[in-house]
């Protein structure tokens, strides 16, 4: 029962019925009025015929008591309805020959057609009233819903009311929302790949501008040993710059494609950084650059490991990047009651004011960076792989003076 009523909850429909309720009242009122007022002229009428007949009793000289017993008596004798008939006054007599009736009649059937037809313009003009807004809402709603369809969110269904209409209007705008999100999400989804294609091709175009031209030289002079040496090794050094950025553009795909699921363990921290920079410790001496490692009271850290080492490694990268020979790059853990730290520092020549808040951006390189340095993808890259463990990952730099990147996670 009570859900059959819940359309009650819409305040138009509330108000309609409320109105019903009342004329629905009100007309009963007016029907009993009616009837009391009308029973008041019959008996009026009734009063005045009695007393015409007692008149015209009285002057035949019929004594007054025998007038009273006849008002009196309720019998009907067989002599005095043969009277009634021979007179024409029986239930069957036409109302029209009944003069005083007739009177009484059409007085009443004038006042009560006229509360009719008041009442029913009364019922209709509401009724009509509440189906016009009613209609109009439904004619809003389409033209809302036909945007919704086209793509423009800008206007939006009237929900602040409750009951039915409102829930489904509220729904409509829950589906509106949603379709709104899935569309930036494929335009930001389009306008990612367009520039990520964009981007990579202008990345590959250095190197393989590079390659072919080596490839030209060796060509050429293919009897010269020390030349073919020389510019097959720039190949070599080309050919891996491509390998980089092909394996570095997979994992950020896979980062923006939501399919890296972080597998968290307990491990050692400075074992974690040992083997994170095992892969850079050659190139760090042939760089002849001093790569520090302060890791004798590295805690316990919880972490997906191999993408853990994955950002300290770019980490590391990009500061052999930022340096010369002769500086040093220190790698150091601290723990703390809540977090722990791993820091990276260089002594190398900084990042300049207005490139370090681009510096996670993907593809950007400072103007401070080794002509041979990354492709722009190391730290936005381990960016997101902190990020994705609930760390967090910032820098620190001055230039001339060199920078520190802090990884802070959280503890199990």
């Amino acid at each position: 029962m009570i859900k059959s009523l819940t359309f009650l909850q819409d305040k138009q429909t509330r108000n309609y019925a409320a109105f019903l309720i009342a004329f629905c009242f009100g007309l009963m009122m007016l029907v009993c009025t009616g009837s009391f007022l009308y029973g008041k002229q019959v008996k009026a009428m009734l009063v005045e015929r009695e007393g015409q007949i007692a008149t015209s009793l009285l002057q035949r000289n019929i004594s007054p008591e025998d007038i009273a017993i006849a008002f009196s008596d309720e019998t009907i004798s067989e002599d005095a309805d043969m009277l009634m008939r021979k007179l024409g006054v029986t239930m069957q007599t036409d109302n029209r020959f009944m003069p005083v009736l007739r009177e009484q009649n059409s007085h009443f059937l004038f006042i009560v057609l006229s509360l009719a037809v008041a009442a029913d313009a009364v019922l209709i003009y509401v009724s009509f009233g509440y189906l016009h807004k009613r209609d109009r809402q439904y004619e809003q709603a389409e033209t809302v819903i036909g945007e919704f369809a086209e793509g423009n969110y800008e206007h939006h269904l009237k929900k602040e009311e409750t009951g039915s209409l409102s829930t489904m209007f509220h729904r409509i705008e829950q589906l509106a929302v949603a379709l709104q999100a899935k569309n930036e999400t494929e335009t930001k989804a389009k306008q990612f790949l367009q520039d990520t294609i964009s981007d990579i091709s202008h990345q590959l175009k250095t190197p393989l501008a590079a390659m072919s031209m080596y490839a030209e030289i060796i060509l050429g002079e293919p009897d010269k040993k020390e030349t073919v040496t020389h510019f097959a090794t720039q190949l070599m050094l080309s050919v891996e710059r491509i390998d980089r950025l092909v394996q570095m553009m997979l994992k950020i795909m896979r980062f923006s494609a939501g399919s890296i699921r972080f597998e968290k363990t307990m491990c050692d921290a400075g074992e974690l950084v040992r083997y994170s920079v095992s892969q850079l410790t050659w190139r760090a001496k042939e760089e002849g650059k001093e790569l520090v490692l302060d890791t004798e009271k590295a805690p316990e850290l919880y972490c997906d490991r191999e993408w853990t080492a994955e950002a300290i490694t770019n980490l590391v990268k990009n500061a052999l990047d930022h340096t010369e020979a002769g500086d040093m790059v220190k790698i150091s853990v601290t723990d703390t009651a809540y977090m722990t730290q791993i820091e990276v520092t260089d002594t190398g020549c900084g990042i300049r004011e207005q490139d370090i808040y681009h510096i996670f951006k993907r593809f950007y390189t400072s103007g401070t960076a080794r002509k041979n340095g990354g492709v722009g993808l190391g730290l936005p890259l381990a960016k997101e792989i902190i990020e994705g463990q609930a760390g967090t990952l910032s820098v620190q730099s001055y230039v001339g003076k060199g920078s520190t990147f802090c990884i802070m996670l959280p503890k199990a």
